[in-house]
């Protein structure tokens, strides 16, 4: 994976934290994530609750499972749309 890549990833997530803090929302174990075009990303297998609060979601894409932050998130019905897109999720690490 590129540095360059992950560094802008994860100033794209930073940013929308920021701007989103207040409107967090709280994805269930199943639910669908989508990238703002609408492909799906993958589907939440985990939710990572901190301090009572959900504070990050991990997301099987098929094979690798990555984290998002849960104030990077939006609700778009029954789904959740993140910031990135197709190309920069996928180059988030995989974790086990």
């Amino acid at each position: 994976m590129r540095p360059l890549a992950l560094l802008l990833a994860v100033g794209a997530i930073a940013a929308v934290i920021a701007t989103t803090a207040s409107a967090q929302v709280a994805p269930a174990v199943g639910a669908t994530v989508k990238d703002p075009t609408g492909k799906v990303l993958g589907v939440v297998e985990k939710v990572i609750v901190a301090d009572g609060r959900p504070r990050q979601i991990q997301v099987r894409d098929g094979g690798a499972l990555r984290t998002l932050p849960v104030a990077g998130l939006t609700a778009d019905g029954a789904a959740f749309v993140t910031v990135l897109s197709k190309a920069e999720f996928d180059a988030l690490p995989g974790v086990e």
